[in-house]
């Protein structure tokens, strides 16, 4: 994925759509630490979902429908409601949204004020209401209040909401906690319903989700869900054209590239990718004209016009190719491949093999910074560190178990070590991990959010994003999703 160069100079940052034993003692003994660590925080991070999330009513193909809830002015007391029942009106008719009753608690919204609530297949149609039954409130520390006068509450969603065929919808309820509380033991809800408030214009970021064919968009200044849409074939990678308004999603299953428009989000084109029978990973040119695409089973690379769509050049790499990075200053391709343990730098155009770098085990995710290619071992724990210049290995060091991504910010390299939960943390030069934070179990793709300076990490075992601020390296959020993210991508 490729996104504006930022504060350093000479930089590219890599962004997307353990089993073996350290050299010493010590560094087992942390990254077991962080490990179970990380454990913790993947459990808090779901906890919420956990109590209100019904998968079974999540299962196969059609519209689907989510459901966020916002909270407004959150009051010291942090009520908490139980409801027995969450339901829309489409079509007419009544449909459940969860298959049992639900905890609403606002002591449970973490770092970010929005909770996911509920996400299920739903008809194609119209859809007029949304309706919450309350069956009890309490306060924090103070217990039940009585019961309410009016514990059903409908609102309405307002004219000319339609769910057509493909379409994954977002609807969000926003809690107005402080109205709500009337004296020391009163409660009348405030709450309102809408579909889409989707109004930014930048400060935006997408994560795609494959299991459900959907694309969520973020606003970053406040790390909430404000829209989605849907995507038939498995949409994985994503990558922005910040420059020209354009989004790029490669739908795997569907082998294609969809193009939308930012920020009104219409479809633009789709671009079939005719060459390749399971395409796994993209990043896009730096002058966003060209595509790089990696079939990982076949071994095939190709580069695709994206003015017109056509395949301009295609070659066999490697063994299992799976993360491509665009060196735009040398004119070069990086592209990792896991079974022949090596790294290829190919040039750009025609896709000819300029150097081959051997390391010592599954090659991932890349980064770099000035003439320094950081890349990722994933079995042996470790980064190499290859001088461009030197032409040569030049340093490796210890990160956590099974290192599969690099990021770059202003300042520090991340690093994602997927079966240790957590993120290395590194000054570019100098080459040893400073730090290694918990971030939940199964880290993966990041992305960088520089206006906002948070570091975004796609959770997949939770399914949710951590975000972490970067002047500080500390964790101050959860973006809840209850899906697997498997792309991410940012508009600035």
């Amino acid at each position: 994925m490729i996104m504006k160069a930022g504060k350093l100079k000479k930089s590219f940052v890599s962004y997307s759509c353990a089993s073996v034993f350290h050299l010493f003692l010590l560094p087992i003994l942390v990254a077991a630490c962080f490990f179970s660590l990380g454990g913790q925080a993947d459990a808090l991070s779901s906890t919420f979902s956990a109590k209100s999330y019904s998968p079974e009513l999540d299962n196969g193909s059609g519209p689907r429908l989510s459901v966020f809830l916002n909270f407004k002015n959150r009051a010291g007391e942090e009520p908490r409601m139980e409801l027995a029942a969450l339901e829309v009106l489409a079509n007419d008719t009544w449909l459940p949204l969860t298959s049992g009753p639900l905890t609403v608690d606002s002591a449970a919204a973490g770092g970010t004020g929005q909770m996911f609530l509920a996400r299920r297949i739903v008809p194609a149609g119209d859809y007029q209401s949304l309706r919450i039954t309350i069956s009890s409130v309490a306060r924090k520390g103070g217990g039940l209040l009585p019961a309410l006068e009016q514990p059903v509450v409908t609102m309405p969603l307002g004219k000319d909401v339609r769910i057509g065929e493909n379409d994954s919808a977002s609807l969000f309820i926003t809690w107005d906690v402080e109205a709500s509380l009337r004296g020391a033991t009163g409660f009348a809800p405030v709450l309102h319903a809408t579909f889409e408030p989707f109004h930014m214009t930048t400060d935006l970021a997408f994560v795609s989700c494959s299991d459900i064919n959907t694309v969520y968009i973020l606003r970053t200044d406040l790390n909430w869900v404000t829209g989605s849409f849907g995507v038939p074939g498995r949409p994985t990678c994503l990558s922005v054209d910040s420059a020209n308004g354009r989004l790029y999603i490669l739908a795997e299953q569907d082998a294609a590239i969809h193009l939308f428009e930012i920020p009104s989000m219409r479809p633009l084109d789709r671009f079939h990718i005719s060459l390749l029978r399971d395409p796994g990973y993209m990043s896009i040119s730096k002058d966003g004209l060209y595509a790089f695409i990696l079939d990982e089973r076949a071994n095939y690379l190709v580069r695709m016009d994206l003015s017109t769509g056509e395949i301009v050049a295609r070659v066999r790499i490697g063994q299992s190719p799976g993360f491509v990075l665009c060196l735009s200053e040398h004119n070069w391709l990086a592209v990792s491949s896991a079974l022949t343990h090596s790294v290829f730098l190919l040039d750009d155009r025609t896709l000819d093999t300029v150097l081959e770098i051997p390391v010592n085990s599954e090659p991932q995710g890349m980064v770099v910074y000035e003439n320094n290619l950081y890349i990722t071992e994933k079995t042996t724990g470790m980064v190499a560190v290859y001088d461009m210049l030197e032409r040569r290995i030049s340093n490796r060091f210890q990160v956590g178990f099974s290192p599969i991504r690099a990021l770059l910010g202003d300042e520090n390299i991340y690093i994602a070590n997927y079966d240790s939960g957590s993120v290395s943390i590194m000054v570019p030069g100098q080459f040893v991990a400073q730090g290694e934070i918990p971030v939940g179990r199964n880290p993966r793709e990041m992305a960088y959010v520089r206006n906002r300076r948070w570091i975004y990490i796609g959770v997949e075992a939770s399914g949710s994003l951590t975000v972490l601020d970067s002047t500080v390296n500390r964790q101050v959020g959860s973006i809840e999703l209850a899906a697997k993210p498997l792309g991410l991508a940012v508009y600035e």
